[in-house]
């Protein structure tokens, strides 16, 4: 990211990875047991230091995807990767428990712009971006045995 001109090489399937591995890096470190979490940090001020970075990178990584936010392309990517894009969408949305990113119902908008690009045969062209399609759709993603706090309103 160049902070001057706002240009980023970064593009929104690869955020929602990165968000994704980072929100489930946080649930199983807030389900282990003290033991586990010692060994795996050295000790609870370790830990808290890596919690505390750790959520500040979810609020960063929320905040792209709110400011890149789009339901028409892979954002910085255009078309490419597009319904991987919205099921990483999905995924990072779900288990940050957010409904809005910002002013979008990022739920509702997906789901109106992939009913208008579904094809006459009920799909979205090849099979797997018609399974990336219906991932979104059915919302696929299990919610966390311990929700993310992200410090926005939850629904």
């Amino acid at each position: 990211y160049v902070r001057d001109t706002g240009a980023t090489s970064a593009y929104g399937s690869m955020a929602c990875a990165g968000i994704t591995c980072l929100i489930g890096g946080m649930d199983i470190a807030a389900n282990m047991d003290d033991e586990t979490r010692r060994a795996e940090f050295g000790g609870s001020s370790q830990y808290n230091n890596w919690q505390k970075h750790a959520q500040q990178s979810l609020e960063s990584g929320l905040a792209w995807m709110e400011y890149w936010f789009s339901i028409t392309r892979n954002p910085n990517h255009g078309r490419a990767w597009y319904y991987y894009y919205l099921y990483g969408l999905e995924r990072i949305c779900m288990l940050a428990d957010v409904r809005y990113l910002g002013t979008h119902d990022w739920y509702h908008e997906g789901a109106s712009a992939l009913i208008t690009l579904q094809d006459k045969n009920g799909g979205w062209g090849r099979a797997v971006d018609t399974c990336f399609a219906l991932l979104f759709l059915k919302r696929g993603t299990v919610p966390l045995r311990k929700p993310v706090i992200t410090g926005g309103e939850h629904d």
